[in-house]
C-alpha cells in the first residue's frame, strides 16, 4: 500500500476538519484518488516556478499516496520524484488524474483544476484561469501560492460542497506593510541577534523560504527536540533521512551556504541567557502560550509570531514595545488560572478521578499499572490493547505519545482532539511558516510602527477579502502596560542603532 509511514498522524490532522470522520473510511477513500501537479515548461525555467513547484511536491507526498507529475522537463521530474519518494517510500506515480494543481498558463489541466502562480509579492490562486510567474528571485510568494492551492485542492478533494468554498481568482500579497513590490527580492541580510524560535511545523515553513531566498546574514535557530516518524506528515522541510536528527541540525544544513546559522538545542529561555536577552528580532513559531508570553518577557526589540490552531492559521507583526499596538503577551493574555500540568494531563487521559494518581506518577516517572491503562481506555473508549501498548512506560510517554502524537486519540469522534493536541494539515503549518519568513524580511527591512497587524486566514475556506487588521495593546494586564517594562524596554534599546543599521552591521562582522 502507498500510505506513507506517518499514515496515522496524517490522518489524526484531517479528523480534526472532516465532519463525521471515519479512519477506514478515509484511509478507502485515499487509496482510490489521485491527484496531480503539472508545471509548464515556462515556469519550470523560473525560480518562482520552481519555488512554486517543489512546495507543492513537499505537501502533496505528505498527503496523498498516489500522485501524478506532468513536467515536461525530464530531468526535473526525476528530482521532483526523488524528492518525493524521499518523504514517503511507498509513494506511487500515475499518468493522469483527476484533480490536480497548475502552475503556468499552458500547464495541463485535469477535470478540476487549481490554477497557482505567482508575481514578485502576490500568490495567485483560483479556479476560473491560469497563471505565470513572475521572473523574480523570492520564494515567498510562490511558497504561499503553494499552500493556498494545496488548500483548495483538499477542500476539492474531501469537503462537501468544496466547490462553493474555492478560491475563484484570489491574489495575496505576502507582505503587509510596504507596497514596493521590491521588499524580499533584493539581498536582504538578518542582523546579529535575530532567532527563529521553535523548529516546528511553522519553523520548517519559514526556513524553507529563507532557504530559497536571496537573504543573507545570521540567524540563530532554537529548539531542543530531534525529528521523530510523526513530525513528518507536516515538517516540509524533513524527509525519512530526517528522523532522529535534531531540529536545530536540520534547519542549519538547509540554510547552509547564504545564512550563517547557530544552533541552540536547548529551551529558550536557557538560550535566551546566554544571549543576555538582546534579541533584535524574534520569529516566534512556538506551540504554546506560555512560551510565546516568555519570549515577549524577554524584551526583544522586533517580534514577529506565527501560528496555527483549528480554525485558522496567521502571523502577527508586533508594534514597538510600550505603543498602541498589542504586544506579544497581549495576544496570549489568560487572566484564568493557569492549570497544573497533573491537570492537563488527567484530563486528556480521562483521569480527571484519579489526580493524586496522576500526580505521583509524574513525579516519580513510574510504569504505568496495566489497571490504570484499562481506565484510560475505558474513558476515551478505545480498545484496551490500544492503552496497554504502553505498559511499561511512564505517564508522561503515554500523554505525549497517546494524546499528542495520536496513539491514542479516537480519529472518528467528535471533538477530540482538544485544541492543545491540534494536528494542523501540513499546508496550513507550511503556510504560516512561509508568512513568517515573509513578515521578518519586512520588519527587518523597515522601522517599527506603533500599529500591529494581524493575518488570519481560514485554509477551510475562501480568502477573506480582508485577512490582515490592526489590533490594539489591551487596556490594563499585559507587561505593555507596565512602566518599569516599558522602561526596561526603551533603556535597553534607546541607544541601539536603526534595525536597518543593524543589518549592515551583521554584513561586516
Amino acid at each position: 500500500m502507498a500510505l506513507a509511514p506517518f499514515f496515522d498522524r496524517t490522518a489524526l490532522a484531517a479528523s480534526q476538519v472532516l465532519a463525521g470522520f471515519d479512519p477506514d473510511a478515509f484511509t478507502e477513500f485515499l487509496t482510490a484518488r489521485t491527484v496531480g501537479l503539472s508545471v509548464d515548461s515556462a515556469s519550470a525555467d523560473l525560480p518562482e516556478g520552481q519555488a512554486l513547484t517543489d512546495m507543492a511536491v513537499r505537501l502533496l507526498a505528505r498527503m496523498y499516496p498516489v500522485i501524478a507529475l506532468n513536467v515536461p522537463d525530464g530531468r526535473i521530474r526525476s528530482g521532483l520524484q526523488e524528492l518525493a519518494h524521499a518523504i514517503n517510500p511507498r509513494i506511487e506515480f500515475s499518468r493522469d488524474a483527476e484533480c490536480g494543481i497548475a502552475v503556468g498558463k499552458t500547464a495541463k489541466r485535469f477535470n478540476r483544476t487549481v490554477f497557482a502562480g505567482s508575481a514578485g509579492t502576490a500568490a495567485l490562486v483560483g479556479t476560473k484561469r491560469p497563471y505565470g510567474v513572475g521572473p523574480g528571485q523570492a520564494p515567498f510568494a510562490a511558497g504561499a501560492a503553494a499552500c493556498l492551492a494545496a488548500a483548495n485542492l483538499f477542500r476539492m478533494v474531501f469537503l462537501p460542497l468544496g466547490r462553493q468554498r474555492l478560491d475563484t481568482d484570489m491574489e495575496f500579497s505576502v507582505f503587509q506593510r510596504t507596497p514596493d513590490p521590491r521588499i524580499g527580492l533584493t539581498g536582504l541580510r538578518l542582523p546579529l541577534g535575530t532567532a527563529l524560535i521553535g523548529l516546528g511545523a511553522i519553523g520548517h515553513g519559514a526556513a524553507w523560504a529563507m532557504s530559497r531566498s536571496s537573504v543573507g546574514g545570521h540567524l540563530d535557530v532554537i529548539d531542543p527536540e530531534t525529528v521523530d516518524l510523526g513530525n513528518l506528515q507536516r515538517y516540509v522541510l524533513s524527509t525519512m533521512a530526517h528522523v532522529g536528527v535534531p531540529k536545530t541540525r536540520l534547519i542549519r544544513e538547509a540554510l547552509d551556504g547564504r545564512i550563517t546559522v547557530t544552533e541552540h538545542a536547548e529551551p529558550f529561555d536557557s538560550y535566551a541567557a546566554t544571549v543576555d536577552y538582546r534579541l533584535v528580532a524574534a520569529a516566534v513559531a512556538l506551540d504554546s502560550a506560555k512560551d510565546r508570553r516568555s519570549v515577549q518577557a524577554s524584551l526583544p526589540r522586533r517580534v514577529i509570531n506565527a501560528w496555527t490552531q483549528p480554525g485558522d492559521l496567521g502571523v502577527s507583526v508586533h508594534a514597538a514595545f510600550g505603543s498602541s499596538g498589542a504586544c506579544l503577551e497581549c495576544m496570549y493574555l489568560d487572566t484564568r488560572p493557569a492549570p497544573n500540568e497533573d491537570q492537563i494531563v488527567a484530563a486528556a487521559l480521562g483521569l480527571t478521578g484519579n489526580l493524586m494518581p496522576v500526580r505521583e506518577l509524574l513525579y516519580s516517572g513510574r510504569a504505568v499499572s496495566d489497571a490504570l491503562l484499562d481506565t484510560v481506555a475505558e474513558s476515551l473508549s478505545i480498545e484496551p490493547s490500544l492503552a496497554r501498548r504502553f505498559s511499561g512506560r511512564t505517564l508522561r510517554e503515554l500523554y505525549v505519545e497517546g494524546i499528542c502524537g495520536g496513539a491514542l486519540v479516537p480519529l472518528g469522534r467528535a471533538g477530540a482532539p482538544r485544541g492543545e493536541v491540534h494536528v494542523p494539515l501540513a499546508h496550513q503549518s507550511a503556510l504560516a511558516g512561509v508568512l513568517l519568513a515573509a513578515a521578518l524580511v519586512e520588519a527587518v527591512s523597515r522601522s517599527a510602527e506603533n500599529g500591529t497587524l494581524v493575518t488570519r486566514i481560514d485554509v477551510l475556506n475562501r480568502m477573506a477579502d480582508v485577512p490582515t487588521q490592526k489590533v490594539a495593546a489591551v487596556v490594563s494586564g499585559c507587561i505593555c502596560r507596565d512602566s518599569d517594562y516599558v522602561g526596561r524596554f526603551a533603556a535597553k534599546w534607546e541607544s541601539a542603532p536603526s534595525l536597518e543599521h543593524e543589518a549592515d552591521l551583521g554584513a561586516t562582522r
